[in-house]
Parts: C-alpha cells; sequence; structure tokens
C-alpha cells in the first residue's frame, strides 16, 4: 500500500508541476505614429470683373477652401512669409493696364477640422482708369497670383 501511496504521490506531482508548466506571460508592443500636419488648398474659379473704362471701380468674388489637419491653425495670405497674414494686395492687370485688389474676405484664418473650409476672394478695380485695348469690342487678360497658406 506504501508503494501505492508513493506512485500516486509522484504522480500527483508530475500533474502539479506539468499544470504549472503552462504559464503565460505578455509585454508591451511599442507603436509610435508620427503625424505631419497639412493643409491643403483649392483655388477659387477664375474671379471675371467687367469693368468699362473710365468708370467707378468694379468687384467680383469667387470662393476657394482650405482643408488642415485637426486642430492645426492657419493662416491665408499672398505673402509666401512664413507666418506673414497679408489679407489684401494690388495687382496691376498684365497686357490690360488696370489696376486691382485682391482680397481675402472671408475665411482667412481658422484652425483645421479634417474638413474643406471655404474662403472667399474679392477682386476690386481701381476706378477711372483707360486701359490699355487696340482692337475689338472688349478684351481681356488673366493672372494668375499666388494664394498661401501658413499653417
Amino acid at each position: 500500500m506504501k508503494k501505492l501511496l508513493l506512485v500516486l504521490a509522484s504522480l500527483a506531482a508530475l500533474v502539479a508541476t506539468s499544470a504549472n508548466a503552462l504559464v503565460s506571460t505578455g509585454t508591451n508592443v511599442p507603436v509610435q505614429i508620427v503625424l505631419t500636419p497639412v493643409c491643403a488648398i483649392t483655388a477659387p474659379s477664375t474671379i471675371v470683373v467687367n469693368y468699362t473704362a473710365f468708370a467707378a471701380s468694379a468687384n467680383a468674388s469667387q470662393n476657394g477652401s482650405v482643408k488642415c489637419t485637426n486642430s492645426r491653425g492657419f493662416k491665408l495670405s499672398w505673402s509666401n512669409t512664413v507666418d506673414t497674414q497679408t489679407t489684401s494686395g494690388t495687382v496691376t492687370a498684365t497686357g490690360l493696364g488696370i489696376t486691382y485688389t485682391l482680397d481675402i474676405t472671408a475665411g482667412a484664418t481658422g484652425t483645421g477640422d479634417g474638413t474643406a473650409q471655404a474662403f472667399t476672394v474679392k477682386a476690386t478695380t481701381t476706378g477711372n482708369e483707360a486701359g490699355t485695348c487696340a482692337t475689338g469690342n472688349t478684351c481681356s487678360a488673366t493672372d494668375n497670383t499666388v494664394l498661401y497658406v501658413h499653417y
């Protein structure tokens, strides 16, 4: 009987050791995300200002949009100097000799929320200018002025 008890005790110890051998452990796996914030700007459509020589000033406006990373502040500007906001600029139309100003009249600053946020650009002629138009009933010229988004 002693032998039987000794064998059973040995088996019990073996089972207990096997059960203890099934142990789990864990470790943390670090993951670092590096986010580069971005603002993307969609230019307004061509702003068409109909002006008659020597008339009072005329104006027209169009909307564009800017989409920025969440919580990222932005400024629209005619200046490419970082963090400088110039919301008004004077331009002379190439080939026509008509001076006009460009103004960002709405949405010039904001905070990104991941969606497109509207802004408005208004072009206004100076007024009482002769301009240059050699032939035809009307003359037109298109200028491109760079609009910057600082963020």
